[in-house]
């Protein structure tokens, strides 16, 4: 009896041992029944150029989890790159232009990550190439160097001397009747130059300038008009960002008087006397000159002041008079008169 309860008792062992041991048909053991982690793999991605594009990439999940893509996610770390979409094998997103400035840039770059379930997450570089630097914006410097009731003369002075440039004038009103309208002005300028006649050449070449500027315009009727510069090539393709104007008024007209009374009459024996000259609205170097065309008439000028001096009486019979025209002028600093008055002086002939 003793042996054949050995023998069941051992019988019963290797049965249990024998049936927690199982292999499945994968050759894992049936006891330690682990799900393999999935993994996720890139390949490369290519360097973007400065004007952006949209970028796909491939990648391989290994062991994928039941919807795994559906619950995939992917980021940036930098805002230029979005609106990413996962697809089977496939991480599509959009990279913005690289805008250029007018100074070198380094290449930028962002982090993209890739969230799958249960893998780890995955981190890899975009690389977007930097623009070329753009040309300098072309400016203008316009300085008003003088000014008269009639004209003034002005520089102006390019921020690149090789570029092409109108340079003209317009009066105040004609101007601001454009209310701003860059576009509109140099339009409307281009249809004049291509009308030819008397206002334009026929070709928008001819009108163009380059370099520094500098010469001196006449206000029409004395009214104030804008100096204007702006940026063009040949074929009539705007290259500045806006037209540069600047306002020149005129100096209001000088006046000229005088404390002289034509009733006066000097007497034979002559005389010395000093006429005050009195300026409204003067000009920079702007001074005043005497005339006088009789020979027993002598002037002196200093400052505004006019000395006449007469000469006595000689070799004239009276009684009578004589008289002289004294032309006493107010000129600019380039001699044009401003303003003037005319004198007439008597003298008695005994």
């Amino acid at each position: 009896m003793k042996r054949i309860f050995a023998l069941a008792l051992m019988t019963g062992c290797i049965s249990f041992i024998s049936t927690s041991c199982q292999k499945d048909d994968m050759g894992g053991e049936q006891g330690n029944n682990k799900t393999p982690t999935p993994t996720v793999t890139f390949d490369d991605c290519e360097t973007v150029p400065p004007e952006g594009k949209t970028v796909t990439i491939s990648f391989i999940v290994t062991n994928p989890t039941e919807n795994g893509l559906e619950d995939a996610k992917a980021s940036s770390s930098e805002t230029w790159a979005h609106d990413f979409i996962i697809s089977d094998g496939e991480l599509s997103f959009i990279v913005d232009p690289y805008e250029a400035t007018e100074e070198t840039q380094p290449d930028r770059t962002t982090d993209i990550t890739f969230r799958y379930p249960e893998a780890e997450d995955v981190t890899f570089t975009v690389t977007q190439t930097a623009p070329a630097p753009k040309p300098a914006e072309l400016t203008f410097t316009i300085n008003i160097t003088g000014r008269t009731t009639y004209s003034f003369t002005y520089e102006c002075i390019p921020s690149d001397k090789n570029a092409t440039y109108i340079l003209e004038t317009k009066s105040k009103d004609e101007y601001e009747s454009y209310g701003g309208d860059d576009e509109k002005l140099v339009a409307d300028d281009i249809e004049g130059f291509l009308t030819g006649g008397w206002s334009g050449s026929g070709t928008i070449e001819e009108n163009l300038v380059s370099g520094d500027q500098s010469d001196e315009e006449y206000f029409s009727y004395s009214e104030p008009c804008y100096l204007i510069a702006y940026g063009l090539d040949k074929d009539g393709k705007m290259t500045t960002s806006k037209v540069t104007a600047v306002l020149v008024e005129p100096l209001p007209e000088p006046d000229l008087t005088i404390d002289w009374v034509n009733s006066t009459v000097i007497p034979a024996t002559g005389g010395t006397y000093e006429i005050t000259c009195t300026i409204e609205n003067p000009l920079d170097g702007g001074y005043i000159e005497a005339q006088c065309y009789s020979t027993w008439i002598h002037t002196e000028v200093e400052g505004n002041i006019v000395t006449v001096t007469a000469d006595a009486v000689e070799g004239e019979e009276g009684p009578g008079t004589r008289t002289a025209s004294l032309f006493i002028y107010y000129r600019d600093q380039d001699g044009s008169s401003m303003d003037s008055e005319f004198i007439t002086l008597t003298q008695d002939l005994q």
